[in-house]
């Protein structure tokens, strides 16, 4: 019986702590060894987001490291609630950035619209983020977000001793590009994802713009709020 109460004990644990990094179905699949952690990947439709903290350097220039450091997990602690809210799933971290998909490991037929309501709910929510930050750090942060749907490949890429779970083709790279893009407080994304979408938000179209990287001009719209 004590047994049976510690390996429940461990399996919660187990739980709550990938809980931290992945969206609950996906911690369900590894902890059942339903999840696949071989090296590799599948061809998965899905839609990419990017959402980037606008002017950060010189808010680290005037600001102490740990206010920065303290700043930064605080917003992430929310933006990972709100992707997670959304079933989606973090891919990483990258300085003052977020990555996530939606659409896998568990296909999804709405991932656009889990996306771009994501996205509206992050800009929504600095509007009362800003005011505990303000009144601290003298500071309010402002997102640019880049998304954008397509194919790519979904799964565990880097060494048999080191591996990540992320997403990697031109899906993801015209999703950052976007975000580069975005003036503070904008969501830009593609006609893909409008397409996708299925009318889940309101969009303003934008016109083609040309895209670093690619030789055709893309057509954008922004996500009105």
């Amino acid at each position: 019986m004590e047994l049976s109460d510690k390996r429940i004990e461990d399996e919660i644990r187990i739980r709550s702590d990938l809980g931290r990094y992945l969206p609950a179905p996906l911690v369900d699949r590894i902890v059942e060894r339903e999840q696949d952690m071989c090296l590799g990947g599948e061809r998965s439709n899905i839609t990419v987001l990017f959402a980037d903290v606008v002017g950060f350097t010189p808010l680290a220039e005037t600001h102490s490291a740990e206010e920065i450091v303290t700043l930064l997990n605080e917003l992430f602690t929310i933006l990972t609630e709100i992707i997670f809210r959304h079933q989606g799933t973090v891919d990483k971290f990258i300085g003052d950035s977020v990555m996530a998909f939606w659409g896998a490991p568990s296909p999804t037929e709405n991932h656009a619209q889990l996306a771009l309501k994501a996205a509206e709910d992050m800009q929504r929510w600095l509007d009362i983020g800003n005011e505990g930050w303000k009144q601290r750090f003298g500071i309010e942060i402002q997102l640019a977000i880049g998304v954008n749907t397509g194919e790519a490949i979904v799964g565990n890429f880097g060494s048999s001793e080191r591996m990540e779970y992320t997403s990697i083709g031109d899906c993801v790279n015209i999703a950052a590009r976007l975000e580069s893009m975005a003036r503070p407080g904008q969501i830009l994304t593609t006609r893909d994802t409008v397409d996708a979408a299925k009318g889940c938000v309101q969009f303003l179209r934008l016109g083609n713009r040309k895209i670093i990287g690619r030789l055709a001009p893309l057509e954008l719209f922004e996500v009105v709020l």
